[in-house]
């Protein structure tokens, strides 16, 4: 049991440990002070919505990682994570402007659409890899690049795109498609983060312990 606690914590610590590193010799190089400038990290997640920010963005990476984490599990080195999952956002904010649904299914709605729309975009990367031996790596990098101009045109005026004096962006998704959040202090903590809790749970569940999981990890050794 020690060891298997051990072999999970060990890798997050010493990349943890790594980076920290990595950012002293390049402080150091610069004339800089590490302590200073990690003094000045540490503190200012107790300023204002920092600490509530933080967290809030860590879901959304938190989310990005458990997907690169299943192609992992088969040797597969998904790159394009990114180039997915704004991809699938910018349309399911499109989805969820455009239409209206009662509370509770309209946001379920909005989720679905993103769940389809990165789904399809990874979709790509994979027929190329499965019948044209296309590298992973090299495809969906690119396809990140590719994203960023059908995100630009799908936001833009000639297509679904709202400008509103010098900004454009999608429609506006009604307050029956939003996911209810915690206000704390002078910020929210967005309702997303537990959700994100819970498909890690969920991902751990389908890892350990469905047949399909098994498979998974046996497709990657």
């Amino acid at each position: 049991m020690k060891t298997s606690v051990r072999g999970k914590l060990l890798p997050p610590v010493l990349a943890i440990v790594f980076s920290v590193l990595l950012c002293t010799v390049a402080l150091l190089i610069s004339g800089d002070n590490p302590l200073t400038a990690f003094g000045a990290m540490v503190g200012q997640l107790g300023k204002g919505t920092t600490l509530v920010d933080t967290i809030n963005s860590g879901a959304v990476y938190y989310i990005a990682g458990l997907a690169v984490a299943i192609g992992f599990q088969m040797n597969l080195f998904n790159i394009g994570v990114e180039g997915q999952y704004r991809f699938a956002g910018v349309v399911a904010a499109i989805f969820g402007g455009e239409v209206a649904l009662p509370p509770g299914l309209h946001t379920i709605a909005i989720i679905i659409v993103a769940v389809l729309a990165g789904a399809l975009y990874a979709l790509v990367p994979a027929l190329l890899k499965v019948f044209r031996g296309v590298s992973e790596v090299i495809s969906t990098i690119m396809l990140n690049a590719i994203a960023i101009g059908l995100i630009a045109y799908l936001a833009g005026t000639d297509a679904f795109g709202v400008q509103v004096g010098n900004n454009i962006s999608t429609r506006p998704i009604e307050s029956s498609g939003w996911v209810p959040g915690i206000p704390i202090g002078s910020g929210s903590l967005f309702g997303f983060v537990f959700i994100a809790a819970l498909i890690g749970v969920g991902y751990w569940v389908m890892l350990n312990r469905t047949r399909f999981g098994f498979e998974l990890k046996a497709s990657g050794e």
